[in-house]
């Protein structure tokens, strides 16, 4: 394991006169990585390569992906900047899957903001570990953070008036700088993966779109791609849409993929 503040001894011992040389040293470089930007890189087994993530926005969830090549690293992260090479026995957080990693960080995770509160700019230190005992391990690593805002507000009914945590799709439009106020309506079927059976009452309306769900059969791609089911209830009019998730936890962030119909969204 890498330690910091610590001094190593190392004791040379032969059983007859030899001659030796010996070699120390240590990577000290941490690389700065941009938020959404891949990195590839290798590191060997046993060891750690090291990076960190600046985390500008005071609300995020953050997301690391470890896309493996060959062999088996593993991530260790931490906000604690007296730890900036977080190991195996020294991390906050960690992802240790026998194939590729991810890693997520809630905004409301208790450590995260607190880093936010104390620090102008929060920083997020990872370690990737070369778990493979006999080989280099070759991998891809994207850091990326969402910025979280009470985006979306409901007025009525008064039971559930209040702001909700949300944020935009990365297609399609930007959010206006005015607020969008209208009413809300479901989308039926809720999915919104087939076609609409109240597509006239969604005109001129912003409308209610459940993810998922689960079930491939009910809605097999490319059908349950978010820009699919957005470009849906687009065709008949509606201004806006509100994606509700359909399990319980960190809000799911709505990109882009191959085959779907992002540059269709307006």
């Amino acid at each position: 394991e890498f330690c910091t503040n610590c001094e190593i001894h190392v004791a040379v011992a032969c059983e007859a006169a030899c001659s030796y040389t010996l070699v120390s040293g240590a990577n000290q470089t941490v690389a700065v990585l941009e938020d959404g930007a891949p990195a590839r890189e290798e590191v060997s087994p046993g060891s750690y390569e090291y990076f960190k993530l600046y985390l500008s926005e005071k609300t995020v969830d953050v997301e690391v992906v470890l896309t493996v090549f060959s062999g088996n690293p593993d991530i260790y992260a931490t906000v604690d900047g007296a730890n900036p090479r977080p190991t195996r026995g020294n991390f906050q957080w960690s992802s240790e899957d026998a194939a590729s990693d991810v890693l997520l960080i809630d905004h409301r995770d208790e450590l995260l903001t607190g880093c936010q509160l104390e620090q102008d700019t929060c920083v997020l230190y990872i370690g990737v570990y070369g778990q493979d005992d006999e080989a280099v391990s070759s991998f891809s690593l994207l850091a990326s953070a969402y910025p979280v805002s009470s985006a979306f507000h409901v007025a009525l009914p008064t039971a559930i008036e209040g702001d909700y945590d949300a944020y935009p799709a990365d297609f399609g439009p930007a959010l206006p700088r005015s607020p969008l106020t209208g009413a809300l309506v479901q989308a039926e079927p809720k999915h919104a993966c087939s076609e609409l059976t109240n597509a006239a009452a969604l005109s001129g309306k912003i409308v209610l779109v459940q993810r998922g769900p689960r079930d491939d059969s009910a809605c097999p791609l490319p059908h349950a791609y978010f820009a699919n089911k957005i470009k849906r209830v687009q065709d008949a009019g509606a201004v806006g849409v509100v994606m509700a998730n359909n399990v319980e936890g960190s809000l799911v962030f709505m990109g882009a993929v191959s085959g779907d119909h992002a540059t269709l969204v307006e």
